[in-house]
C-alpha cells in the first residue's frame, strides 16, 4: 500500500475508533479492528449499494490472496466467503472445495456440507456439468461420513440426473 494511502487508512481508522464505531481488537502480529456493535457493522455493510459491496469483498479477498500466499488454504474459507459475495464463480467453488476438503480433514463434516452446497448454488443447473457433478460426488461422501446414507443417495440420483 502506498504510504499516503496508509496514512489515510490510519486517520479513518483513528476517526471510527474515537467515535466508538470500532476498536482495536489487537495491534500484532497484525492490526486488527472489531466493530463495537454487530448492528454496526450490520448498518455500515447495507449502507453500501450492491456494486460497492461486490467490489470491496473482491478487493478484501484479492488482498488476502496476495498478503498470505502461503496461507491460502488456512484462509479458504474466508476467501470463498469474500468470492462469492463478489460474484467471482470461479475463485468462489476453487475455495469453497477447497474449505470443504479442510473441513473434512478436521471432522467438521457439518461445515463441509455447507461449503460445498454455497458451491452448488453458484452454479446454474445446465451450467459446468462436470464441476457439478464433482461438487456432488464430494457432497455425497460427506454424507456417507455422517451417515446419512439417504441423504447421500438423493444426491447421487441428483448427479445421475445431471
Amino acid at each position: 500500500m502506498k504510504r499516503d494511502n496508509v496514512t489515510t487508512l490510519i486517520g479513518q481508522l483513528n476517526t471510527l475508533e474515537s467515535s466508538s464505531l470500532i476498536q482495536l481488537a489487537q495491534a500484532q502480529p497484525e492490526l486488527e479492528y472489531l466493530f463495537r456493535h454487530a448492528l454496526i457493522q450490520d448498518a455500515a455493510y447495507a449502507s453500501l449499494v450492491k456494486p460497492d459491496r461486490k467490489l470491496l469483498h473482491r478487493i478484501v479477498g484479492e488482498a488476502l490472496e496476495r498478503m498470505y500466499p502461503d496461507r491460502r488454504e488456512e484462509l479458504s474459507g474466508l476467501l470463498a466467503h469474500h468470492f462469492i459475495a463478489a460474484g467471482e464463480l470461479d475463485k468462489a467453488i476453487a475455495y469453497s472445495r477447497q474449505a470443504a476438503r479442510r473441513a473434512e480433514a478436521a471432522y467438521a463434516f457439518e461445515e463441509a456440507v455447507r461449503h460445498l452446497r454455497a458451491a452448488l448454488d453458484l452454479i446454474g443447473p445446465d451450467e459446468r456439468i462436470e464441476m457439478r457433478l464433482a461438487l456432488l460426488e464430494q457432497l455425497a461422501d460427506v454424507h456417507c461420513r455422517l451417515q446419512e446414507g439417504a441423504q447421500a443417495i438423493s444426491i447421487c440420483q441428483k448427479a445421475l440426473d445431471v
